[in-house]
Order: C-alpha cells, then sequence, then structure tokens
C-alpha cells in the first residue's frame, strides 16, 4: 500500500494551487527553502502538500503545489491560501475578486508572458470585473439553457 493510499480516507480533498513569485535572481538553495517554508505554513494551516514543480520565468518562477485537504475548500479560501504562500500581491487582488464573482477556476492561471499593457491598478480591475460579470452571465444563461431543454 502507497503512502497516498493510506492518506485517502484523511486527505479526500486535492487541489492545485499556484503561485507567482516574481524574485528572479534566488539560487536553488534559496528556492528550496522558500518551499520548506511553504511546507511549513500549509501543515500550520492543516494542509498536506503531496507534489511541487516549479518553472523559471522573466521575473522569476511559477509554482504549482498539489495539496491534500480534510475538507471541502471554497474559491475564495483557496485564492486566500494561494496568497498566505507568496502569491503575487497583484494576481492574488484579481483571484479574490474573481472568487468572489465565482469565475475563480476559470481565470486562475499563470501566464508565461505578459498578455495586457502596463495600466494603472484602478483601469486594470475595472477591465477584470467586467470580464467576471460577462462570464457570470455567460454561465448563468448556460444553466438557465439547460434547465429548460426538454
Amino acid at each position: 500500500m502507497t503512502e497516498l493510499i493510506k492518506w485517502a480516507p484523511v486527505w479526500p480533498y486535492e487541489y492545485t494551487l499556484k503561485i507567482d513569485l516574481d524574485v528572479p535572481f534566488l539560487t536553488k538553495e534559496d528556492l528550496y527553502l522558500w518551499i520548506e517554508t511553504r511546507i511549513a505554513i500549509l501543515d500550520r494551516l492543516g494542509f498536506l502538500l503531496d507534489e511541487w514543480n516549479y518553472v523559471k520565468t522573466k521575473h522569476g518562477w511559477h509554482f504549482w503545489f498539489k495539496i491534500r485537504a480534510r475538507r471541502s475548500l471554497t474559491d475564495r479560501e483557496l485564492a486566500l491560501l494561494q496568497l498566505l504562500l507568496g502569491d503575487d500581491h497583484r494576481r492574488a487582488t484579481f483571484n479574490l475578486v474573481r472568487a468572489e464573482a465565482g469565475s475563480f477556476k476559470v481565470f486562475n492561471v499563470l501566464f508565461s508572458k505578459k498578455l495586457r499593457k502596463k495600466w494603472p491598478m484602478e483601469k486594470l480591475m475595472l477591465h477584470v470585473l467586467r470580464l467576471i460579470i460577462a462570464w457570470s452571465l455567460f454561465e448563468t444563461v448556460r444553466e438557465l439553457h439547460e434547465e429548460v431543454e426538454l
């Protein structure tokens, strides 16, 4: 029996957290120390780190942490957990707004290159909110359509 099977009854929920760490000059030793501190944070909050992976980017690193939880987590809790693990504050702001709007899972992505201009946060937030509203309307219409189909 593998360790994963032993954990299954205790840690039934699995999530992938995405962390954007914009610190490009870290050494391999620095990264491993940073990961050890993420494990300590997860342990303190009652989660288990199952797997992790990372890639180098122009501005730093993208991390994927596969965690296990004893209970189901809301989108807001997942967005907040990513922030607590060191996610870029701007990305975390958008993800928390997305979680409130119900579109976190769709837009919780890491990009290898920027897909937007450098805009002031207020202007960018307005566009993100419009996108979230549009997505929410699309989902509502789709759900209504499914309900009325015979």
